[in-house]
C-alpha cells in the first residue's frame, strides 16, 4: 500500500502509519476476509447447496456456557483494603442439542479447554449415526 501511495501521489507514508489509520477506521484482515467470503456468490451458492443435503434431524448444535454461584449479583464492587474478593466456583455446561432435545450434556467445575472439548465431541460422535 505504501508503494501504491508513492506511485499515485508521490507521498511517502510509513507502514506503521498506514496500519494505524486502517485500525482507526475499523479495518482488519479478519473483517476483510469475512466480508470478501460473504460477497463471493460462488462460495455462498456452494454452501447452500451442501447444506441442502442435510435434514433437520441430521443437525446437532453444541453450546458452551459458564455460571457461578453469584446468579444475578453484581460483577463488580468494592472490598476493604487488604481483603481480596472471593469468586464462587465456576461451572461450565456443555450441551449438545438436536430437534428432539438434549442429546448429551456435561456439567463440571473449572474452565473448558481444548482437551475437555475434544473429549466431549468424541463422546458425542459415538452417539451420532452416519
Amino acid at each position: 500500500m505504501a508503494v501504491i501511495l508513492w506511485d499515485e501521489f508521490e507521498a511517502w507514508v510509513s507502514e506503521s502509519t498506514i496500519s494505524r489509520s486502517l485500525r482507526a477506521a475499523g479495518w482488519s484482515r479478519k473483517i476483510a476476509r469475512r466480508v470478501a467470503h460473504e460477497r463471493n456468490a460462488d462460495l455462498r451458492d456452494t454452501y447452500f447447496h451442501n447444506l441442502s443435503a442435510f435434514r433437520s434431524y441430521h443437525l446437532v448444535y453444541v453450546d458452551e456456557s459458564g455460571c457461578d454461584r453469584r446468579g444475578g449479583f453484581r460483577r463488580s464492587g468494592w472490598f476493604p483494603l487488604g481483603i481480596t474478593p472471593q469468586r464462587g466456583q465456576q461451572y461450565q455446561i456443555l450441551p449438545a442439542y438436536t430437534q428432539d432435545g438434549v442429546l448429551l450434556s456435561r456439567v463440571f467445575r473449572g474452565s473448558t479447554d481444548s482437551d475437555v472439548f475434544e473429549d466431549f465431541i468424541g463422546q458425542l460422535l459415538t452417539l451420532c449415526s452416519r
